[in-house]
């Protein structure tokens, strides 16, 4: 089962395998897979929906993935088998100046979409273009913080030019490609023996602005924009997943070899995900306002103490060390029973 395989790590030196997650909107696990370390995404996608539609009976199931996990072979495949996604397009530019024109609905205070439909693989599409004010402001904030840096680079490159500490146009050139990387779309330079010059492209700049805060979305499903944009939103829960079983579950590395051990090894982090699963759902059904993280620290501090008497023999007493208010909090929230007396 541990094979070589594409690594999203980037170690394609290492044997892995490859872990299928279906999860609810509140991030509850329903069913999970392990597959051989070489299998591709797509076969993955396949088995699953095959899985949630004959064993959960879900038969509409939505696919909310990235952009660089979606090729336009997959979404072939995945438009002959009748399965419908939720891509991100990223920022399509000709998309996104066609939907200007188009009727804008108020997703939130600060998001706004419009739908555009098309035509692709005997399907019906849609492209659902988003704005976001906070989106656009930090998108701008971005951009002007990277273009300040390479200022200061290339600012300090000139300097060091007409000091005459730097003349030899090789040299020029190699600084100068160091300062632009990333961002030399914003700047025109010119070199030679001991001369560099350097200025913004100011119309480059306002040319992004005019796309800033802007995104798409494609999607096969019949939906309303927002509800496009929550369900792209709510992907997030998943990719949370596979980090918190990464991480704070331990799946990896794992230290057994044999099939039936890694599966074995798979589903007890998986049970232990789906116990983090629910004690995160209660805390936030409760309002508690603390992460399942802070959760377990504050009842990790609870100790029992077993106090003997001797009296007509031994006589064992438990006592639980005084809880605060939080921890007491915590001891009613999860219903554990008579925490006061037994322990924790």
């Amino acid at each position: 089962m541990a094979e070589h395989g594409y690594s999203r790590d980037k170690r394609p030196d290492k044997l892995q395998i490859v872990l299928g997650l279906a999860v609810d909107q509140q991030g509850i696990l329903i069913t999970h897979s392990v597959f051989p370390g070489s299998t591709a995404d797509i076969a993955t996608i396949e088995e699953m929906s095959e899985r949630l539609e004959k064993e959960f009976s879900i038969p509409e199931m939505l696919l909310v993935v990235d952009q660089g996990l979606m090729s336009g072979e997959k979404m072939a495949f995945l438009d002959e088998k009748g399965i419908d996604y939720l891509v991100s397009m990223g920022s399509r530019k000709k998309a996104i100046d066609q939907a200007r024109e188009r009727e804008w609905q108020s997703v939130d205070e600060k998001t706004r979409a419009a739908m555009l439909k098309f035509e692709e693989n005997g399907r019906t599409k849609r492209y659902i273009v988003g704005y976001n004010k906070d989106m656009a402001e930090d998108d701008k904030a971005y951009r002007n913080s990277r273009t300040r840096r390479a200022k200061e680079r290339l600012k300090a490159i000139k300097a060091a030019v007409e000091k005459g500490k730097l003349k030899r146009e090789t040299k020029i050139a190699e600084r100068a490609g160091k300062a632009l990387e990333r961002v030399k779309k914003y700047f025109h330079v010119e070199y030679g023996e001991g001369y560099f010059d350097y200025w913004l492209k100011e119309e480059v700049v306002e040319r992004e602005e005019f796309y800033d805060g802007y995104y798409v979305l494609l999607t096969t499903r019949e939906i309303k924009a927002g509800e496009a944009i929550t369900a792209y939103r709510e992907k997030d829960r998943v990719e949370k997943a596979i980090r918190c079983i990464k991480s704070f579950i331990d799946l990896r590395p794992t230290y057994v070899w044999k099939d039936l051990r890694v599966v074995g090894h798979v589903f007890v982090c998986m049970l232990a995900y789906q116990l983090r699963s629910v004690m995160n759902y209660i805390l936030n059904e409760e309002k508690m306002g603390m992460s399942v993280e802070d959760a377990l620290e504050y009842l990790q501090r609870i100790k029992v103490a077993e106090l003997l008497f001797q009296r007509d023999g031994v006589v064992a007493v438990r006592k639980v060390t005084t809880l605060n208010k939080k921890q007491v909090a915590l001891a009613q929230v999860f219903n554990i029973k008579n925490a006061m007396e037994i322990g924790i």
